[in-house]
């Protein structure tokens, strides 16, 4: 909520400058709405119970991000200066919630403050020659039909005991051949091997059959839970990565079953952003299950 002199002033400028859209509601309210979220408008002197302790003007610190990444922030930056709204700083380099951003900072009618951000990539390392020996005696190496019994171990009890997998019947060792065999270029399927066992596995495969989706793929990772808090998930999504760019695809994304806080955070760090949420999107375990996809891009 912000409280504001005048309503219409306020409106203007966020809803002419910013690009958000005005809302009317219940008896003469007001507000703005900017994707899937809505700041109502209160003018001062009366606002609508429950309100903050002291709702004035002037009194907020909003950080917003600016849709369509930098483009978006540069044709939102040229708007606002053909306006003559003065900024109080910037660019400059900031930290946000999931990673770095480049904001700006201007003031409203009111004076609240106003940070303007988009995201920035985080850049992937250089893929690795394979094999490579990774500190503590690990090697990070490209999987073979060999290692498919070592990966169908590790992923054997996620499939019988946890909703992250949407299979429901346990892979043979054989089918996980088969499906090593398949990742081929410009996908790649990667292990790690300590003391001559598989402990995790990250692998790459199409986004969609049509060949306009040949730019991009899905990612997956797992870690048996012997080895986990080691970083290896880490280490083969990173490298992972940086194999499917240097093979030419651009876009990434990993489809999560929610609840799972743990991937989402992890997925985050790399780089990823949240895209696309589907409610009940599958059923297991007698029960439904929501399913996010998130995204980044590798060039």
């Amino acid at each position: 909520m912000l409280t504001v002199q005048d309503l219409d002033a306020s409106e203007r400028f966020y809803v002419e400058l910013l690009g958000m859209e005005a809302v009317r509601f219940g008896e003469g309210r007001r507000a703005l709405r900017f994707g899937a979220q809505k700041i109502n408008l209160h003018r001062a002197g009366a606002s609508v119970a429950p309100h903050a302790k002291q709702p004035v003007p002037g009194s907020a610190d909003l950080c917003l991000l600016v849709a369509g990444g930098e483009a978006g922030w540069a044709a939102l930056r040229t708007r606002l200066d053909a306006a003559g709204v003065r900024w109080e700083l910037g660019p400059v380099a900031r930290t946000g919630a999931s990673g770095p951003l480049q904001s700006l900072y201007l003031r409203d009618p009111d004076g609240n403050l106003l940070e303007l951000s988009y995201e920035l990539e985080l850049p992937l390392p250089v893929a690795l020659e394979l094999p490579h020996e990774l500190p503590g005696g690990s090697t990070l190496r490209l999987a073979g039909p060999d290692d498919a019994a070592g990966c169908q171990a590790i992923y054997a009890p996620i499939v019988a005991s946890s909703h992250t997998s949407f299979e429901t019947e346990v892979p043979s060792a054989d089918e996980f051949a088969t499906r090593i065999r398949a990742c081929v270029a410009p996908h790649s399927w990667l292990v790690i091997e300590q003391d001559g066992a598989i402990v995790a596995y990250a692998y790459s495969c199409p986004h969609r059959e049509r060949a306009a989706y040949r730019i991009a793929c899905e990612a997956s990772v797992y870690v048996a839970a012997s080895a986990r808090r080691q970083g290896l998930a880490r280490v083969l999504y990173e490298q992972l990565l940086a194999r499917v760019r240097a093979a030419g695809l651009l876009r990434v994304y990993a489809i999560i079953t929610l609840p799972n806080p743990g991937s989402i955070a992890f997925h985050e760090a790399l780089g990823f952003r949240p895209l696309a949420h589907f409610p009940e999107a599958g059923r297991k375990f007698d029960r439904l299950w929501d399913v996010g996809w998130w995204g980044r891009a590798l060039a």
